[in-house]
């Protein structure tokens, strides 16, 4: 199969802007959070600091719309085609991946232990096409997208059946 060219990479970093106070309430519904830093390394998007002190480590990702339909969760292979080097599903120092669509607002998080998400990667992540984000024509970053359903044993918090009432409707949770 050949390779599919994804939204722009400043776009994906466009919608992670607008959907961070998004992730942050689900932070603090989850966890009693005392500080959430945004953070420029490579490794984790966030540190959360607890009550108790402890830190956490986020690596935090959001796609469009499109990809809400299908469920399919993002995990980056190549950073940066032009040097090979390593996607954050290899290097990440992370506690957890938390993922998301943003349509305005989000509507579900899931949330995944990295360290199993990692190993669950290195046995299965073959199996799914490598598709590709070009960066302001500079250079690639390659990826796979995972229906949720491969994944969900995995997932801590944010299955689908948790945002639905009685009726079926989205829990609009985060308002």
């Amino acid at each position: 199969m050949g390779m599919k060219l994804m939204p722009d990479f400043e776009d994906c970093l466009e919608l992670e802007k607008k959907a961070s106070p998004f992730f942050d309430k689900f932070y603090k519904r989850r966890w009693n959070v005392i500080q959430i830093e945004k953070v420029n390394q490579k490794g984790h998007d966030k540190k959360i600091t607890l009550v108790d002190r402890k830190s956490l480590k986020i690596e935090e990702k959001v796609s469009s719309r499109k990809y809400a339909e299908k469920e399919d969760i993002l995990l980056e292979t190549i950073s940066n085609s032009n040097k090979n080097s390593d996607g954050w599903i290899y290097y990440s120092d992370a506690d957890y991946y938390a993922y998301s669509w943003f349509m305005g607002e989000l509507k579900k998080i899931f949330l995944f232990n990295m360290p199993f998400l990692k190993k669950w990667f290195l046995e299965k992540g073959h199996l799914f096409e490598q598709k590709k984000s070009h960066t302001s024509n500079l250079y690639n970053t390659f990826f796979i997208l995972v229906p949720f359903k491969e994944l969900e044993q995995l997932c801590i918090e944010g299955k689908a059946e948790e945002w639905r009432n009685e009726k079926g409707e989205w829990i609009e949770w985060l308002h």
